[in-house]
């Protein structure tokens, strides 16, 4: 019944609803149980059994074994796993049970904004946080499907701030994604707002292929729900694998045990970008520096911009280490063997602005950060 193969992952049950403020404050008081990593989500309590989990008797310094599994216990286990369809299924009963009357439909996308605690009044609960950061996933080791592939669906994260979906990527069947063996990466165009890892983060994944034959339904790529921890044991520090029965998906991603979230802004203040020239907006942070952030990847050579000038980036929300971190953001240019780059840093603020200029010699791109700190409270 596991999301992924045994050693990587255990299931774990949610028992209660939302943590609290509460909770949260007195948690060092509480003997906390076992943590683990990517768990599948959302199996209501009455369709399954507990897990038995190793509990230390504090007193005696001693560890209790878990009773043996009853005859019916062992007959449940041999039952079938679950399809990718009835997980997700199983997610939304769960969902809807413990947070549906508090944050309303199970298909709602957060409403929070970002630069919640930038500038102005500065809230007395904001402060610098756990994060989740997203770098890329990637489709990898498909099964029974074949390159190129035309993706549409989405996938979100949702933490204990509001519940709901904090979409990553979303992509409608009329505007589909074309995934390649060459670029298998999903274009990615969240988080909205930084993922706090205050609790385990809940992920959805729902992907489809879009069928060339108006006849035949659109095949399934990839469902799945699952619980990311920070205790998960990423490969190479920065991956963690999801294997699904169509195709395997790999995720970039890094917890940041205290950050604060920043929100970048490109405008071309002087020159234009000439025609036909590909180009690439990346960011990456000291402390996570092989996880590089693609901003913008335009390489039809259009450069996105609106009437001011203002670049629309397809992300803007990054997530740096507090309290001494740094962002590094970078302008590259390519065409016909020409090639151009600039790169800028900021030092991190509590709160408020930094800009910087990135000259690539035909045109000035001005570059803002705007810092803020996170609060779980709004």
């Amino acid at each position: 019944m596991e999301l992924i193969e045994s050693g990587l992952a255990e299931m774990e049950i949610y028992l209660g609803g939302e943590s609290s403020a509460k909770t949260r404050s007195t948690k060092k008081n509480v003997t906390k149980p076992r943590r683990f990593g990517l768990t599948r989500t959302g199996m209501p309590k009455t369709d399954r059994r507990p897990p038995q989990i190793r509990k230390t008797d504090e007193h005696r310094g001693e560890v209790q074994e878990p009773a043996p599994p009853t005859e019916e216990q062992e007959e449940e286990d041999d039952a079938a796993p679950p399809t990718e369809e009835q997980e997700v299924e199983d997610y939304r009963k769960y969902w809807e049970s413990c947070f549906g009357r508090r944050h309303g439909s199970y298909d709602a996308e957060t409403s929070l904004p970002p630069m919640y605690c930038a500038t102005g009044t500065i809230p007395p609960d904001a402060l610098p946080d756990s994060s989740l950061q997203f770098f890329s996933i990637k489709v990898a080791d498909l099964s029974g499907l074949s390159w190129p592939l035309q993706v549409h669906g989405f996938v979100a994260a949702r933490d204990s701030v509001d519940r709901r979906r904090n979409y990553l990527f979303r992509c409608s069947r009329d505007n589909c994604q074309t995934l390649t063996e060459k670029d298998p990466f999903l274009r990615l165009t969240g988080p909205s707002r930084a993922v706090l890892m205050i609790d385990p983060v809940a992920i959805e994944v729902q992907l489809k292929v879009k069928t060339t034959e108006e006849s035949q339904d659109d095949e399934v790529l990839a469902l799945a729900c699952f619980k990311f921890r920070e205790t998960y044991p990423l490969i190479d520090g920065l991956r963690a694998c999801i294997p699904r029965q169509r195709c395997m998906l790999e995720f970039a991603l890094a917890v940041l045990g205290s950050s604060l979230e920043s929100t970048v802004g490109v405008r071309l203040v002087d020159g234009s970008w000439p025609d036909q020239c590909a180009g690439l907006i990346v960011c990456n942070t000291d402390k996570v520096k092989e996880g590089r952030m693609v901003l913008l990847d335009f390489k039809d050579g259009k450069l996105p911009t609106s009437s001011d000038g203002t670049v629309e980036l397809s992300r803007r929300i990054v997530s740096v280490s507090y309290p001494a971190g740094k962002l590094f953001v970078s302008v590259e240019a390519s065409r016909y063997g020409f090639s151009a780059q600039d790169t800028v840093n900021f030092g991190m603020k509590r709160s408020g602005t930094s800009t910087c200029t990135c000259d690539l010699v035909f045109c000035k791109m001005e570059v803002t950060v705007t810092w803020s700190l996170v609060s779980i409270y709004r």
